[in-house]
């Protein structure tokens, strides 16, 4: 059987390749609730941004049958979106983690600059953490909790001295 001329021009595409880009700050929604809150995830992995490589090899996920699945590129976007890995257009984690805190109103992540802005009362606070430290920041049982240990000096995360503030747009955006 001939291939088509169509056929013949998608075995000579070449992979998809989609740079990232600058993160934007991810907002981690958390409800604010009147008594103590004993809160831990049981899905970190979507605290995890994406790496240039895991970003495209999502979407070149159909690449090897491009020459049959003439949508081949719109099947591995779509598979990309499922991934719980954020990427860099995203500005809130790609589901709602349920966050609840007695203490903690708010988090915003900024990945640029591995910097977690905790919202306590009507103050941001700053502290430094890595991806895997934000994780097991959310994944250690109370996230007051996780603020006193941190303030003892054995946290998942270490306090700053930074100002950083939440973008405007991760404030008001969101779920």
């Amino acid at each position: 059987m001939a291939l088509t001329v169509e056929e013949i021009m998608r075995m000579n595409e070449p992979p998809v390749h989609d740079e990232l880009g600058s993160f934007k700050q991810i907002r981690i929604p958390v409800q604010h609730t009147g008594s103590k809150a004993f809160y831990s995830t049981n899905e970190p992995d979507y605290l995890q941004p994406q790496t240039q490589s895991e970003h495209d090899d999502l979407l070149n996920t159909f690449y090897e049958q491009r020459v049959n699945l003439p949508n081949w590129k719109e099947m591995g976007y779509e598979i990309e979106q499922e991934n719980p890995h954020y990427d860099s257009k995203d500005t809130g984690l790609r589901k709602d983690l349920n966050a609840q805190s007695s203490v903690v109103q708010d988090i915003q992540y900024d990945p640029n600059t591995n910097t977690a802005m905790v919202k306590v009362g009507k103050k941001y606070y700053n502290y430094s953490a890595t991806p895997d430290q934000l994780k097991r920041f959310m994944t250690e049982g109370s996230l007051g909790q996780g603020l006193n240990r941190i303030k003892r000096g054995y946290g998942s995360m270490m306090k700053t001295t930074s100002t950083q503030m939440p973008s405007v747009q991760s404030i008001f955006g969101g779920f």
